[in-house]
């Protein structure tokens, strides 16, 4: 008895089974750079001509060629193409893929499929061999029977239960003494210390043009350079000339930019070729920013306004990167209609469901340029694990001040600064720090004073200032054209708090 187990032709009602659309779905993120580790195995296809397009996929891979609706067309040549139903038909599988992390979901309808009508095959051929004429005995035919059945359940199975939805043993974890409510942030420092951004996490840089939203990725991509950590910079809007300008200016210097940052400037869409450059790339960096969402979504052909889109997009690059360990930031724009701006950046809501670290709102202060000091306030529109802040507070201040040599720029405490009702910076919360130590010292120094109040030299000694200006303390000359102040009446920010 022939135990080959041939699966029967496509029925006349083909595309009509959900096995059918999980194929074109799977063959359509195959087409749009999916990994082909978890597709379907040749013969699980139920139409071979969806298996001929995933052979050649698989096969292009091979030889690192760029796969696309047009080079795949290419490769199959005129007359499998014009039976498949022509370039067309290629393009509709791109309007019905799933997102890459889908497809392990998609393919296990598939197996289901193809294991069933391989069980339909076996149960035909049991049954002409039952009633076949000959001297073989019921014993032999059983024997047979089993065998063939063991072989059908060894092609369906893998020995063990991988349904994820099947619950979880939590007998181990709750066993373990380390148990975390998710990961705490680990890159991009306040002056105080306190952390922003989260390692192995999507995170977005939202803003007005002009807000300073770059800045703060490349504020943290100094640090971690500072820091001789490896950072990865995939830009869609700008080129290296300004990155670097931007670098030196915050005083990395060339070696540590030559040494630890890498720098990707796409024109094409990420192809199978593009992706071995790319986690070649990411492979040890702490960080990876990616500079233009818009842009980059349109190159690969996505809509922003579609939240599927925006999940293939999610699946493509940021998700994949992540996997790898960095911290991602992706810098996005919103809408310029305040009115109709509502919680997030221009696009599919998903784009806001889909951040798994924090998603940030720059919002201006005092405007950027050469020659001023800026300030933007980085509030919370989503913290994920909730380390860093509440929706909707003030995460921290960003500071660019270009008004002496060369740039300085810093993150500080929302409450180091409020300004008065002309603009001007006011640091009543360090001003009622500087109050409350001179309360309890005869007198002190600017030097004894700014080494013992925690927060950034410059506006300890804007503190200092204002408070002498205006009455609360006072001054008197020391040694060596030194100054020591004491208080003359306390200062309390919340005296001054709505002023």
């Amino acid at each position: 008895m022939s135990t080959a187990l041939e699966a029967p032709p496509p029925d006349d009602d083909y595309q009509t089974t959900p096995a059918d659309h999980a194929e074109q779905a799977i063959l359509g993120a195959l087409l749009l750079a999916a990994p082909t580790d978890d597709a379907p195995p040749p013969g699980d296809y139920r139409h071979p001509g969806h298996e001929l397009i995933a052979h050649t996929i698989q096969a292009m891979r091979d030889d690192l060629k760029p796969v696309d609706t047009l080079t795949v067309a290419d490769a199959l040549g005129a007359r499998d193409l014009l039976r498949l139903g022509g370039l067309p038909y290629l393009h509709e599988l791109i309007t019905k893929a799933c997102v890459p992390a889908s497809i392990t979901y998609y393919r296990d309808i598939i197996t289901e499929a193809a294991g069933r009508r391989r069980l339909a095959t076996l149960g035909t051929q049991l049954q002409a061999a039952a009633h076949a004429p000959g001297d073989l005995p019921l014993a032999a035919l059983l024997h047979d029977a089993a065998g063939a059945i063991d072989t059908l359940a060894g092609t369906t199975t893998t020995g063990e239960d991988t349904n994820t939805w099947a619950p979880l043993n939590l007998a181990e974890i709750l066993a373990s003494d380390q148990l975390d409510l998710g990961p705490r942030p680990t890159l991009l420092a306040r002056n105080d210390g306190k952390l922003l951004l989260y390692p192995a996490a999507i995170h977005s840089i939202s803003g007005e043009p002009a807000s300073g939203k770059t800045w703060v990725a490349i504020l943290a991509a100094a640090q971690e350079l500072a820091d001789s950590n490896d950072v990865l910079y995939i830009d869609f809007e700008d080129r290296p000339e300004t990155l670097i300008s931007r670098l030196r200016g915050l005083g990395i210097d060339d070696r540590q930019i030559a040494e630890h940052l890498r720098y990707i400037r796409p024109q094409a869409a990420l192809d199978p070729a593009s992706r071995t450059h790319l986690d070649e790339a990411t492979q040890g960096v702490t960080l990876a920013v990616i500079d233009g969402i818009t842009e980059a979504m349109t190159l690969h052909g996505l809509s922003l306004m579609d939240n599927e889109d925006v999940a293939r997009w999610l699946a493509l690059i940021p998700h994949h990167i992540a996997n790898h360990g960095p911290s991602v930031v992706q810098i996005d724009h919103v809408v310029k209609n305040s009115e109709a701006r509502g919680r997030y950046a221009i696009g599919g809501q998903h784009k806001l469901a889909g951040i798994t670290g924090v998603a940030y709102k720059l919002v201006t202060v005092r405007s950027f340029g050469r020659g001023s000091h800026g300030i933007a306030k980085l509030v919370i529109d989503k913290d994920r694990h909730g380390h860093v802040g509440p929706n909707g507070s003030t995460a921290a201040e960003m500071h660019l001040d270009a008004t002496k040599d060369g740039l300085e720029g810093w993150l500080c405490e929302p409450e180091e600064t409020t300004y008065s009702s002309g603009g001007e910076m006011r640091p009543t919360h360090l001003m009622e720090k500087v109050s409350r130590y001179l309360e309890h010292v005869t007198e002190a120094s600017g030097r004894q004073i700014t080494t013992t109040i925690k927060g950034k030299d410059t506006y300890v000694r804007l503190a200092i200032k204002t408070l002498q200006d205006e009455g609360y303390i006072t001054a008197r000359p020391a040694a060596r054209g030194a100054q020591n102040y004491s208080s003359v009446t306390p200062f309390r920010q919340a005296d001054h708090d709505d002023e």
